[in-house]
């Protein structure tokens, strides 16, 4: 399969976390520009945004790259260009501009990424990118499985209008590494609940040399739970509820006891809890008894 087709030249831009609740960002109006004049629709346009990652040092000591995989939500930023810095990557990416403008990107998304407010990043504008018709999907902890179980009927119907870019899993950036790990995709769940997932493979399969894909307007998604593990059970675990400590009074240490399990036969025993009362209050029950009017019988019930 053919790579996608390419804007080659990176525009440098400055990240601007804003709540946009979804993993789509808003382009500088240039870019926006040059989309409109080429009648390139939202749906068609696939962001990927060059970042620095400090985290990972290549060879030589400098600090790589990493992409970041995004669509298009067809809205301009709202943030006024700021003046580009002498020290950042006029040089990485060859840009002349005075001033560079802002990439808007979701904060939640954007944090889950490592992104910070205010860092400088290229920006890639990739069109008509291959199509993913099953996407296979793959909560990033069990707390956000459990997240998703909770709003499994809002994740159905609005999957497809908070993403749009796949990132590849299988993809390598040459054919003697090893395939790189996806970038998580944050999925806004509520007004306050969002959850982050991993593609975990897709359907056609791409090819190792192809980053990412586009999930198809009728795409199947599959997701895989990811259950909290369960401590397993030690034998001898009862003995180890021995705790020695010492007593109020400071003498030698006490084993405490394992508290004692209930047999069978006690916890089917009840309680009967009687209030007594008086006989002239409650005369009328006993109306058919003169054979004991007189007598001390003890006890009825």
């Amino acid at each position: 399969m053919s790579s996608p087709a390419t804007k080659k030249s990176p525009t440098v831009a400055e990240i601007a976390l804003t709540p946009l609740k979804t993993c789509l960002v808003n382009l500088p109006q240039s870019l926006v520009i040059a989309l409109e004049n080429s009648n390139l629709s939202a749906q068609d346009v696939v962001v990927e945004v060059l970042v620095r990652d400090p985290a990972n040092s290549g060879k030589n000591g400098r600090t790589t790259q990493r992409s970041i995989y995004t669509g298009w939500s067809g809205m301009p930023t709202t943030r006024r260009p700021s003046p580009l810095s002498a020290g950042y990557s006029e040089r990485s990416f060859a840009s002349k501009e005075p001033e560079v403008a802002s990439v808007e990107i979701d904060s939640t998304f954007g944090r889950t990424l490592g992104l910070a407010n205010g860092q400088r990043a290229g920006l890639l504008l990739h069109y008509d990118p291959p199509l993913a018709h099953t996407v296979n999907i793959e909560p990033l902890t069990p707390g956000d499985w459990e997240i998703i179980e909770l709003h499994a009927n809002f994740l159905e119907l609005n999957l497809l209008s908070q993403i749009r870019a796949l990132p590849n899993p299988s993809f390598t950036a040459s054919p003697s590494e090893q395939a790189q790990h996806a970038h998580p995709l944050t999925l806004h769940l509520s007004p306050t609940s969002t959850a982050n997932i991993i593609i975990s493979s897709l359907i056609p399969p791409l090819a190792a040399s192809v980053p990412f894909a586009k999930i198809a307007p009728d795409a199947e998604v599959i997701v895989a739970p990811k259950m909290r593990p369960r401590l397993p059970l030690q034998n001898g675990s009862r003995s180890n509820l021995s705790v020695g400590r010492k007593s109020a009074g400071g003498r030698s240490g006490k084993s405490v006891a394992p508290p004692r399990r209930k047999s069978e036969e006690e916890k089917l025993q009840t309680t009967l809890l009687l209030r007594p009362c008086d006989r002239k209050f409650c005369q009328r029950r006993f109306e058919n008894d003169e054979d004991y009017k007189d007598e001390n019988v003890g006890l009825r019930a």
